[in-house]
């Protein structure tokens, strides 16, 4: 009797040794071992394996430091048989009856190229697949073209494979992300969440160079052996990649256990036409989910775009800045009085940008006090202070990927910008009550309503901030600049057939509007609901701006409104020697409205 004993140091192959009767081998880390292994939790000798002259295999512990296991059990001596499993250290041997002289030592393997899926060529040229259960691959191919889901379209393969090839265990893996690692995504034949049986050495060979691989009694190949094969007895295997583009995105797989006999050829045809179709149909499938994501994302973008009503030149600009700005990654910070639009557009900057895919997580800096918002802003641990009953994440974990926007930045206390900038500068974020940081990837759009520089330069405002933050500059605009913006904003707001009469108009030109498009909005929605006939007129507005729009009227009893700005219009015109372009810039107007007045009071003649 012969025996073969596989030692594998550290999951990697290290040798194969045989034993013949009367043979005794001493595994150790030194000179006292007869073969040395380089692993230093081992003893020196630390196990020995004989075969006595009756034919058994016996297996010693020899008082070594760490210890052997024997099938799981802690070993002092024992009678070893094939199949038996023994570790030490770093280190794994497998019993193995050696085999018969006539009986071939090498397994018997097929190997077939595989095509990229993208080529749709495999069912033209391979003869033999073509004319192999075809109502079978008919039947899937009619599946993954009919389902929308991933789920699915596994369901539809393990289907087909299930009815075409007996096996005892089959398995879909899918690579995870960008890495080298294969995850089960389907299992057949095996518990939820039992581990699928490939080899790294296997899954590199296969993606490699693109082959479907069929392995006879894959025990008799040292390179091929796993615990797995081992203990579960797999007596063959088929396996094939999905490959779509010329990435590899999983591999199909099935195997035989115990006494089962092997797969052959057809077996291994079919399972590559399953492995081809159902890529094809994974590939397509996650790109229709990425161009819907891109569809989502895009119309966001335009309705916040198409929310920003901009015809004033001073406005448009305003946007051309905030677009070339949502290029890059670097902070931003938007400057404005209170109701300007400042977030609004901060979702325009994060939306054009290279992050529009992950969150946009805004927080008011506007607290009351600085632990609340330390612990909105960089998250918490569990029983960090009173009330902490679990751990929580901050904003800057929360917007992880995307674009974390603070609001009202002028208003943070002085020791939360000093923690702030910390955080800036090196990336991380000390959750607190934690002594260890999280890594963080953000970009930081801010927002205020303050004059920074002037609280830098009196120690309101921490100096190295401001110069981190404001790196790039959006400022926008009062209300009462944008010319005849405020006439279209206002009918943005107004209800359905509701109008706004000749003299409200000019009233809302006339007034400053402190508050800018918050008020205005307020404005209008309470003059919709007063409003007699679906006409705003002065009366339906508030004293403050019905009383501008009636000192225009009563200081220039003899001329009307009208009149004056056709007389203000031409002026204009004539000083600039009838340059539209530079007129329309001076008025505070676009051209189209320009041109518009022009043909309304008859001054193109």
């Amino acid at each position: 009797m012969t025996y073969l004993l596989d030692v594998l140091h550290d999951g990697a192959r290290f040798n194969q040794f045989t034993v013949d009767a009367g043979d005794e081998l001493v595994f150790g880390r030194g000179s006292h071992s007869t073969v040395k292994l380089p692993d230093s939790h081992l003893s020196d000798p630390h196990l020995a394996v004989a075969l006595n002259l009756g034919g058994l295999l016996e297996v010693r512990d020899l008082g070594s430091k760490n210890g052997t296991k024997f099938n799981g059990k802690a070993l002092s001596e024992a009678t070893a048989a094939a199949g038996d499993v023994l570790r030490f250290g770093a280190c794994t041997m497998i019993v193995r009856a050696a085999k018969s002289e006539g009986r071939k030592q090498d397994p018997k393997r097929t190997e077939i190229a595989v095509c990229d899926s993208s080529s749709r060529v495999l069912f033209t040229e391979d003869e033999e697949l073509s004319s192999s259960p075809l109502e079978s691959v008919v039947s899937l191919a009619e599946a993954l073209v009919g389902e929308s889901s991933r789920a699915a379209l596994l369901r539809a393969a393990e289907a087909a494979l299930s009815k075409e090839i007996e096996f005892d265990r089959c398995f879909i893996l899918m690579r995870d992300g960008e890495s080298e690692n294969f995850e089960p995504v389907s299992a057949l034949g095996v518990e939820a969440g039992a581990p699928a049986p490939m080899s790294r050495s296997v899954l590199r060979e296969i993606t490699v160079s693109p082959k479907a691989l069929l392995v006879e009694d894959p025990s008799a190949d040292i390179s091929r052996t796993s615990d797995s094969i081992s203990e579960l007895a797999i007596t063959s295997f088929i396996c094939c990649p999905m490959i779509v583009q010329e990435q590899v995105l999983g591999v199909v797989y099935a195997d035989r256990l115990a006494d089962s006999p092997s797969f052959d050829d057809s077996n291994l045809r079919f399972l590559r036409g399953v492995a081809h179709l159902l890529g094809l149909a994974l590939h397509d499938h996650a790109l229709r989910e990425a161009v819907e994501v891109d569809n989502k994302r895009l119309r966001g973008a335009i309705a916040r775009r198409q929310g920003i009503i901009a015809r004033s030149p001073v406005m448009i600009n305003v946007l051309r800045r905030a677009e070339r700005l949502a290029e890059g990654d670097s902070p931003v910070l938007i400057t404005g009085e209170t109701g300007t639009g400042k977030e609004l557009i901060a979702r325009m900057v994060h939306d054009r940008s290279a992050r529009s895919d992950g969150p946009f997580v805004p927080f008011n800096c506007a607290l009351s006090s600085a632990a609340l918002i330390d612990s909105e802003l960089f998250g918490h641990v569990d029983g960090a202070f009173t009330g902490a009953a679990s751990a929580r994440k901050g904003r800057f974990q929360l917007a992880a990927g995307g674009t974390l926007f603070l609001d009202e930045i002028g208003d943070m206390p002085l020791d939360s910008q000093a923690k702030l900038l910390r955080v800036l500068q090196e990336k991380k974020v000390w959750p607190v009550g934690s002594d260890e940081p999280v890594d963080t990837d953000v970009r930081i759009v801010t927002a205020t309503n303050q004059n920074l520089a002037r609280q830098r330069r009196a120690k309101e405002f921490r100096e190295d901030l401001y110069y981190r933050i404001s790196m790039f500059l959006i400022e926008l605009p009062k209300l009462s600049k944008r010319g005849d913006d405020v006439v279209e904003i206002a009918e943005s707001f107004l209800t359905e057939g509701t109008v706004l009469s000749d003299e409200a108009r000019e009233a809302l030109l006339a007034y400053a509007w402190p508050g800018n498009v918050r008020e205005l909005e307020g404005v209008i929605l309470r003059a919709c609901f007063a409003c007699r006939k679906n006409v705003i007129r002065l009366r339906d507005l508030p004293t403050e701006i019905a009383r501008e729009g009636r000192r225009g009227q009563l200081e220039t009893p003899a001329r009307t409104l009208r009149e004056m700005e056709a007389d203000h219009i031409l002026d204009t015109l004539r000083r600039l020697k009838n340059n539209k372009k530079r007129a329309a810039e001076v008025l505070g107007i676009s051209r189209d409205t320009l041109y518009q007045k022009i043909r309304q009071y008859g001054l193109d003649g």
